[in-house]
């Protein structure tokens, strides 16, 4: 551990009543945006979250007033790999939206992984590098799963970052996606909401601990406006998913999701909790699709629109369903 501490960062913090009150991981994640709550768990565990020069839980309730030292070891940046093939969709000073193909990473684990989307973003626009929350993740301003396809935008400068950051908090994203869910029992179209945690005994999963509702929605309302997101002081507030109905044969519905800023597997937690999981998302219960690959659940970013602030013009970009979502469309009868 001494050796560990001598590479850190010794960052020390003073607890606001913002913040008093709130578990140590949950604090410190909104006070550290470049660390996710995660990489903060990590640190409580290795004894580098100290309050009095103890280390802290990272369930432990911090006070206001209280000073809190962290040591953070310095951040590795993505390794640029020029040999990956990477699909420009839009272009500015600003910004870059790039189509994610299923089945590759967003971002690096480590700086040893060299195959995922950032390690190509970083490769044809070096200026990435040093805009974002996280080294790992150069501008990119949010993620896909790996098994999910389409669009991902990151801003090319710390300003205009910090803009989209912020609007995408607020709800100023339109954020489209197409999916197959596994159920043909859908409303034309409705909104889900349900609190979303991390499961803490299947990393690779999110719960719904108090369930969802669903309610019935107009097709008009729809297209009204995006999804209202979560407040940043609103913990424990409910998320929601909205959708409409493209199709449906057999077993397999095709219907259209918006949500603004998603908590992670929201669309496929918040649909699997009602029965109609998405495609292939084993991981949530679906049945194989021997025609798509393993853990492509069948989700895909269509759309996604910001109409931008001084001085930083927007961007609007759609992305044609995936070949391999449109093959089996075709196939169930539905166009895509």
């Amino acid at each position: 551990m001494r050796s560990a501490r001598t590479e850190c960062t010794e960052l020390v913090l003073r607890i606001g009543p913002e913040t008093a009150g709130l578990r140590t991981d949950r604090a410190l994640a909104q006070m550290l945006p470049q660390l996710s709550r995660r990489e903060i768990q990590k640190l409580c565990e290795q004894g580098c979250v100290m309050r009095r020069q103890r280390p802290l839980a990272k369930g432990a309730p911090l006070q206001a007033g209280d000073v809190i030292t962290v040591l953070v070891r310095p951040m590795v940046a993505a390794t640029a790999n020029p040999n990956l093939a990477l699909d420009v969709r839009f272009e500015s000073r600003d910004w870059v939206v790039v189509a994610k193909p299923a089945g590759q990473p967003s971002a690096p684990r480590s700086s040893t992984d060299l195959d995922t989307l950032a390690n190509a973003l970083v490769a044809r626009y070096p200026e990435l590098a040093t805009v974002g929350h996280r080294a790992l993740e150069p501008g990119l301003l949010h993620r896909l799963d790996n098994g999910t396809s389409g669009l991902l935008v990151a801003a090319r400068h710390t300003a205009a970052f910090a803009a989209a950051s912020q609007a995408l908090k607020l709800g100023q994203w339109s954020k489209r996606y197409l999916a197959l869910v596994q159920g043909n029992d859908l409303p034309t179209s409705a909104t889900i909401r349900g609190r979303l945690v991390s499961d803490r005994h299947k990393p690779e999963r999110v719960n719904v601990p108090d369930g969802v509702t669903i309610t019935a929605l107009e097709p008009s309302a729809y297209d009204a406006g995006d999804p209202i997101p979560l407040k940043e002081q609103a913990l424990g507030a409910p998320h929601e998913t909205r959708f409409i109905r493209l199709g449906c044969e057999g077993e397999f519905t095709y219907v259209e999701v918006a949500v603004s800023a998603a908590f992670r597997h929201q669309i496929r937690a918040h649909f699997a909790a009602l029965g109609w999981p998405l495609l292939n998302d084993t991981i949530y219960g679906a049945n194989v699709e021997p025609s798509l690959a393993p853990l492509r659940h069948a989700l895909h970013a269509a759309r996604v629109a910001w109409v931008g602030s001084e001085p930083f013009p927007g961007f609007d970009v759609a992305e044609p369903v995936a070949t391999d979502l449109a093959a089996l469309l075709r196939v169930r009868g539905d166009s895509p």
